[in-house]
Formats: C-alpha cells, structure tokens, sequence
C-alpha cells in the first residue's frame, strides 16, 4: 500500500472533536503506560484530592453554563469525557490493569471481573481468533476499550492491520491507552461511530460502559437519557477514502445499530470473498432502533452470508431462525451471530 500523506497509517488515531492522541513512542524507550504497567499497581487518590477534583470540576461545568458555551457540541463532548473521568475516578477507582490472552489492558471495573474470569464471550472469542490470519485487514466497530481490538493485533501480525472504532470518549481513551501499552504498531484507531451514512449522531449514554447506543437515542424520547453528538461515517466511505479494497474479517458491537451499519458496508461485502462478519442478535434493541429483528436476518442473507447463532453457554454454532428471535425477545436477551460469505455477491 502507498503511503499517501492523506490516509491514516498504523499507530495513528482519527481527528475527531477531542484532537489527536499518539500512540507511538521514540523508538526503544517505553511509553508513560508502559512504564506504569511495570509498576504494582496505581496509588488510589486520597479524599481530599477527590473532593477538590470534584469541586473543580463542578466549578468548571457551571461556568460553562452560566457563559452559554456549554451549548457547543466540542464543549458538551468534553464535558462528558469529564463527567466519566471524574466519576470514575472518585467511585471506582477509575481502571483495574489485567492480563487477557497475553497481553495487558485497563479495563473499567464493570466489565474486568468477567474478563479476569474468562467469562466474558469464550466461544464467540474462540471463532473470532480462528477466523484471523497472519496478514489479514480487520474492522472492530464498537471497539470499547480494545478487548477484540488486541487480540486481532497481535494474531494479524505486522502485515496486518486493524481499524477499531469507538465513539464515547472515555472509552476511545482507555483503548488508545492499550493499543500503546502493548505496543501494536497495526492499529488504527478511530474515535468515530459506524452508521449507514457519514454525519453526526447523538450517542444515548447507559450506566454500563459497553452499552452506549446510537440506535437507542435515534429512536428514544426520553429527554432523561445523557447523550452527546459524536461523529459517524459510513465503513465504505471510511475504507475508500483510507483505499482499503477488501477486509478479511469485521466485528461489531453497535447495541442494535446492526442493521444501519450493514446499509453502510453494501460495496465491502459485495467485493470482498471469504468475508466473515461477528455482530449482535438483540430483539430489542433492533426494535429501539425502528427496526424489526427478522429484517437483521432477511439483510445478512440478501447479501449472501451464511447466518450462525452461536451459543455460548453450550458451546455449538447452528443456522439463526425467527425461533431465535422469540426467544432472546421472550428473555430479553441477546446472542452473538457469526456471519460467512464464502463468494462474491453478484448484483443485478
């Protein structure tokens, strides 16, 4: 591939609305994360610096809004990263250092236990590493704080290469962070949801920090929710304007906004062969997002894909049915689906 000045290479992270992180260090000398990688473990924050941070904090967001500059969308995306910072920091201790499948990462305290624990997706994480060659170009949409974005790194190798998108901003932190802690010198970084079209959406904030939705906040009213604008760009637009022809291998996590995101990938999966795909099969947050679970199904068939519920607890991959769909609707629950197209789709 060219190095054209233009395109994005390995180790740089996209310009969004909070500016550019690098992740490279001089050659031979450890990154600031690395360094406190070695270290046992950081020092928890006393009281008295958690609560002038707090106050600082609080200060600042009042401020801003007796000025009228908490209106601007830069402004309101940094007061998130803040709000989750500061909440994070003085609640839970802001991460927990782990080591997942050779390598290490911060993780929140939400989601590390499972990890710790081998919990968290072991088969879908199974099919994920067998679907991944020396060399192969990889997508994680909905990357959150790199969990499958490392593990593809390290299994491409340095022929390969790996685009990881995720939008909220504490979370795209955390994952530039571990990206550069493990030293993955093939990964791109992109602090920028997928959708059907480029633009800009307003992400829905959960308690949670994996289940942030732009479908929810498409479709929900609740004025209640936290939500912030983040920017969105459709995958063919994304791969054209990066000249990337084909990708091996996608995962995406998008909380119901499956269906948009495929709309936006028409042209990858019509050139691309032996083109596996991992995404969600939730009932309900397909119809928070208008969409009726069944037409998930009836798209990733029209394009040719091989649709596989894969089962976590048993451990078995077997075609998805509408069945399916009453099921994990009855439950309120969700399955990961491995997706197989073996051939080019030929359209009319």
């Amino acid at each position: 591939m060219s190095q054209d000045t233009d395109k994005l290479q390995p180790g740089d992270v996209e310009v969004g609305a909070l500016g550019h992180a690098h992740l490279s260090s001089p050659e031979g000398s450890p990154s600031a994360n690395e360094q406190s990688a070695n270290q046992p473990g950081t020092q928890p924050m006393t009281v008295w610096k958690k609560l002038i941070s707090f106050l600082t904090y609080k200060l600042l967001r009042n401020l801003l809004k007796v000025s009228g500059l908490s209106k601007l969308r830069v402004v309101r995306r940094a007061k998130h990263l803040a709000h989750e910072r500061i909440t994070r920091m003085i609640f839970h201790e802001d991460q927990v250092l782990v080591e997942v499948e050779g390598y290490k990462m911060y993780m929140w305290n939400d989601t590390a236990s499972s990890v710790q624990a081998r919990n968290y997706e072991p088969y879908t994480t199974e099919l994920f590493k067998q679907a991944l060659a020396a060399g192969a170009t990889v997508v994680n949409i909905g990357a959150h704080v790199g969990y499958y974005t490392l593990l593809a790194a390290r299994l491409v190798g340095e022929r390969g290469r790996v685009y990881a998108f995720e939008p909220e901003p504490a979370n795209f932190h955390l994952l530039v962070r571990n990206i550069e802690l493990n030293g993955f010198k093939n990964v791109i970084a992109v602090d920028k949801a997928v959708m059907h079209q480029t633009g800009t959406f307003d992400l829905c904030l959960s308690e949670g920090s994996g289940c942030h939705s732009i479908a929810l906040a498409s479709a929900a009213a609740d004025k209640a929710v936290r939500r912030i604008p983040v920017e969105c760009v459709a995958l063919d637009d994304f791969l054209r304007a990066q000249r990337v022809g084909t990708v091996d291998v996608v995962l995406m996590d998008t909380e119901g906004s499956d269906f948009f995101v495929l709309e936006g990938m028409e042209e990858l999966i019509r050139k691309s062969n032996n083109f596996v795909l991992f995404c969600e099969l939730s009932p309900m947050g397909l119809r928070r997002a208008g969409v009726k679970p069944e037409a998930l199904l009836q798209k990733l068939a029209s394009f040719g894909f091989e649709v596989e519920l894969i089962g976590e607890p048993v451990r078995h991959l077997r075609p998805a049915t509408r069945a399916d769909i009453d099921r994990l609707e009855a439950s309120e629950s969700v399955a990961n689906l491995r997706c197989i197209k073996r051939n080019r789709l030929a359209y009319a």
